[in-house]
């Protein structure tokens, strides 16, 4: 599976996550401590892309843990640099933050060989956002609200008809054009037209319990058929593009399954079909 099964009842972190975390909260006072050991505590399943060495841990929408000050949308914590005994070279990891969530431990293309290590040696703590800072959920570059209603003003006739149904907030300024490019030429995949006249307007946005990302914020997933870049989330249900096809279609993932579930030609269609799955958490 690119995402693994996990228990429902209590999923386990690999040695290496837990030994991470529990280092990390020596570097923590005691207020942000307490707070990440609450949301670890509350972690019910766990997706890992043992390729790319990302790690992301859900939690329950009904039992949601305490949450840290600064609940930006998406937020870089802090990169840790360690060391573990295998290794002869200075690692590092990165923790990222989901509307003050600890979401993403991004351990890069090394997760796969030291997964298994519980013993990790933490040198430095670099903290790039004070989590204790009250933050709202808002986006990265602080829209006021006058000038995220001129951005929604600005959305695709299909997203304001998504509108109608659920919510859009937190619409994220556009990348100037020269940000754009650059990233459409790094992405190496085909994107449908919905979506390349979507990131003129804006560089992602949530809608409902879903997360439509920006140029910025593409990440990518390995799968047999290949490599996907995400567009999309909504729990443990992805929408991404394959690199290297050229036809624009949009593929519906699911983290227990190993291949695409479905296909569609349009980036509007795909996402009203995320957003209308009875089955996700």
């Amino acid at each position: 599976m690119w995402l693994l099964r996990v228990l429902r009842r209590r999923p386990v972190l690999a040695p290496l996550e837990r030994a991470l975390l529990e280092g990390l909260q020596a570097h923590l006072a005691p207020e942000p401590r307490a707070i990440l050991a609450r949301q670890i505590e509350a972690v019910n399943y766990i997706y890992r892309d043992k390729e790319s060495g990302e790690v992301n841990l859900y939690t329950s929408k009904k039992q949601s843990p305490s949450r840290f000050p600064n609940q930006r949308l998406e937020a870089l914590w802090c990169t840790v640099y360690y060391r573990v005994p295998s290794e002869p070279d200075l690692l590092k990891a990165r923790l990222y933050l989901v509307s003050g969530e600890l979401f993403t431990l991004a351990f890069g293309k090394t997760y796969r060989k030291i997964a298994s290590q519980d013993e990790v040696h933490i040198e430095r703590v670099v903290f790039h956002v004070d989590v204790m800072q009250p933050v709202s959920e808002t986006p990265p570059l602080s829209v006021r609200e006058g000038e995220e209603a001129q951005l929604m003003e600005c959305l695709p006739q299909w997203c304001t008809e998504l509108g109608h149904r659920w919510a859009i907030e937190q619409v994220l300024p556009p990348l100037s054009p020269e940000e754009r490019q650059q990233h459409l030429q790094e992405i190496e995949a085909s994107l449908p037209t919905d979506y390349l006249n979507l990131i003129q307007a804006c560089d992602g946005f949530r809608i409902a319990d879903a997360v439509v990302w920006g140029l910025s914020d593409i990440r990518e997933v390995y799968l047999p058929s290949g490599a996907y870049c995400l567009l999309a989330e909504r729990g443990g249900g992805y929408l991404g593009v394959l690199k290297g096809q050229r036809d624009g279609y949009v593929y519906y993932l699911h983290h227990e399954h190993l291949e695409p579930l479905a296909q569609f030609a349009a980036f509007a269609e795909a996402l009203e079909y995320l957003l209308s799955r009875p089955d996700l958490p």
